[in-house]
Order: structure tokens, then C-alpha cells, then sequence
């Protein structure tokens, strides 16, 4: 997040961003992603740990602060492999048929994008 030097609302384009990266929006608990905000990490990190929702012996807090970059989720290729993997977790297609499907959705939507 930024505010550019040229934009006419800089004082509201910056509370803006300082609220988003506020411990009191990072902290509650979302779907997908981590917080950005340190404290609110680690307050999510010490709810996981003891709620048994981290299972494996990673070293979390290290790994997520040598993160640089973001990840995009690319929405419509995540629906596809959604949609076309139920048939497979309910025992309705075997694996090699539904991987067929997903690469084919995911190579015509990669033909259309280009």
C-alpha cells in the first residue's frame, strides 16, 4: 500500500492506510492470508498454535517475516480447480479425469487471457 505524492486526498489516502494496517483491522481472523501488522501475527499465531490449528513443526513466525512479496489469487483459476475437483472428493471421477478437466479450464482460460 502507498500514497501517491501527487494525489489530491493525501491526508485521507493516508488514514485510510493506516487504518487498513491497524492492529484493530489485522487482527481478527479471515479465510486466507496472514496480517500484515507484527503484533497482530502474532496474536493470530499464538491463537492457532493453541487452538491445535497448526499442525506442523514449522517455524511460522520466521518464515512469514522473510516474506517479501504478495500473493494474488487468481479467482477464476482457483473456481476452476474448485468446481471441477468436487466430483473427485465425492468418489463421482477418478483423479486422472478430473486433473484432465482442470488442465483443460485452466489452458483455455490461459489462451483467452493472452
Amino acid at each position: 500500500m502507498a500514497v501517491n505524492e501527487n494525489s489530491e486526498q493525501k491526508d485521507t489516502a493516508m488514514k485510510f492506510v493506516q487504518a487498513a494496517l491497524s492492529k484493530d483491522v489485522q487482527q481478527p481472523a479471515y479465510a486466507e492470508g496472514f496480517p500484515v501488522q507484527k503484533e497482530a501475527f502474532h496474536a493470530a499465531y499464538t491463537d492457532s498454535v493453541e487452538n491445535g490449528m497448526i499442525r506442523y513443526d514449522v517455524d511460522w513466525e520466521g518464515m512469514v517475516s522473510s516474506l517479501s512479496h504478495p500473493v494474488i489469487i487468481d479467482e477464476t483459476v482457483l473456481g476452476a480447480i474448485l468446481e471441477e475437483i468436487k466430483p473427485y472428493y465425492n468418489n463421482e471421477q477418478p483423479l486422472e479425469e478430473t486433473v484432465s478437466h482442470i488442465m483443460g479450464k485452466l489452458k483455455t482460460y490461459i489462451a483467452e487471457k493472452s
